[in-house]
């Protein structure tokens, strides 16, 4: 708040964030929820989909292959008490709280298909840093090209995470309230 109080956002940073969160935000839907986690295509372009984990990877959501095990592991279970972030221990666990609880560990038996994907197992393996050096090298970049360095690490990588964590976390329980879960894939 003291960033936006004290400094005036040029609307090149507005677009680059926007950009950004467009980018990341596709990659999370049509690579880690679409591809990885439901199998709903067939990705032959190894550039490409490096290319979109890199996005993803910026979207700070976990690793792909955390994730696709979380969303496969939901599925299985919807609404059970082995669903990660079912919406019957309530609103807060389904959104948020959900995140902070003692995960399991992965279940091979679950994604034995993305243990022989190298991209994924390479990103699971370093999934820390790389989200921390590619978020600062990209929002470094954004801050260099349009001279705002704070601006970008406020705007285009804090703000535009916030967004879109919350964005992602309505999906898990606001939607969940009124979208019966069986329905949702």
């Amino acid at each position: 708040p003291l960033y936006f109080y004290h400094y005036e956002i040029h609307f090149s940073m507005i677009i680059a964030a926007v950009t950004l969160f467009i980018l990341t935000g596709l990659s999370i839907t049509a690579l880690y929820h679409r591809y990885y986690a439901h199998l709903s295509y067939s990705m032959k372009n190894k550039v490409l989909e490096a290319i979109m984990l890199f996005f993803a990877t910026l979207a700070i959501q976990s690793s792909a292959l955390s994730w696709s095990h979380n969303h496969r592991i939901h599925h299985r279970f919807v609404d059970k008490d082995e669903d990660p972030y079912s919406i019957k221990k309530g609103f807060w666990h389904a959104h948020i709280l959900w995140l902070f609880k003692k995960r399991k560990p992965i279940d091979l038996n679950v994604v034995p298909d993305l243990m022989k994907n190298k991209l994924v197992v390479f990103q699971y393996k370093h999934y820390a840093s790389l989200a921390l050096f590619s978020n600062l090298f990209v929002c470094g970049l954004i801050g260099w090209v349009l001279n705002d360095f704070i601006g970008a690490f406020f705007v285009a990588w804090w703000l535009r995470i916030f967004v879109a964590h919350h964005m992602t976390f309505f999906i898990n329980s606001l939607a969940c309230i009124f979208v019966p879960t069986k329905s949702i894939s």
